[in-house]
């Protein structure tokens, strides 16, 4: 079988991208058989939302100037028995790219006096980072009067794929209570200088994880 000869193996420097990234993609294509590989030719296939950066092809760590994968192009040299020739490039990552995308190639190339055409390498997937935060908070007493200590505990849930950074949080406070001064904790850590009506900037918030608030106000 033609898949036996010439394994076709696409990578990439990251599977999470935000618009405007650089992604860096590597094609490997290794020649298992005791053949040459004469006349390799490349043409790769991008969804909607990527680009080709110019002039950022290499083989072997070798720049080919004008290059262009989507083109197509033919490598410079024979693949020999039990070697390997490396292709990469650089994508831009548009800014209205899909949620998911993908890069694959289509390879044609000579062995033992047959030709391979349109062999399809693996496919490289991409994901568009999301940073959607959800927002849940609670209290210790479903009822109180006045004069009673009430404290709350809101959680900031980062549940995208991406880490959100200069998160402000303010939270006024409604009508008939008051803000116990010092009294509030990030994830359980006091901070005496922090106010929730006033607000304040957090630290960022990793893609998948959680900030938890708490603190006490007064009913007056």
């Amino acid at each position: 079988m033609a898949d036996d000869i010439l394994l076709k193996v696409r990578t990439g420097s990251k599977d999470v991208v935000m618009a405007g990234d650089t992604v860096n993609q590597t094609l490997t294509l290794t020649n298992r058989s005791s053949y040459v590989i004469w006349n390799a030719q490349v043409v790769d296939t991008f969804s909607d939302g990527v680009s080709f950066v110019a002039n950022s092809v290499q083989i072997d760590g070798k720049s080919y100037t004008g290059y262009d994968p989507v083109a197509g192009f033919e490598l410079p040299y024979t693949i020999n028995a039990n070697s390997s020739a490396t292709i990469t490039y650089k994508i831009l990552i548009g800014e209205n790219a899909p949620k998911n995308m993908s890069v694959y190639s289509l390879v044609s190339y000579r062995a033992n006096g047959i030709t391979y055409e349109n062999e399809k390498s693996t496919t490289y997937s991409l994901e568009l980072a999301s940073g959607d935060i959800t927002v849940t908070k609670t209290n210790n007493k479903p009822v109180v009067i006045a004069g009673d200590t009430l404290t709350y505990q809101v959680v900031l849930d980062n549940i995208g794929t991406s880490k959100h950074t200069n998160v402000s949080f303010r939270d006024p406070l409604p009508e008939h209570t008051q803000f116990v001064a010092g009294s509030l904790a990030i994830d359980g850590i006091k901070q005496p200088e922090l106010d929730p009506n006033v607000g304040f900037t957090l630290a960022d918030i990793p893609a998948k994880s959680q900030v938890t608030l708490t603190f006490d106000v007064t009913i007056t």
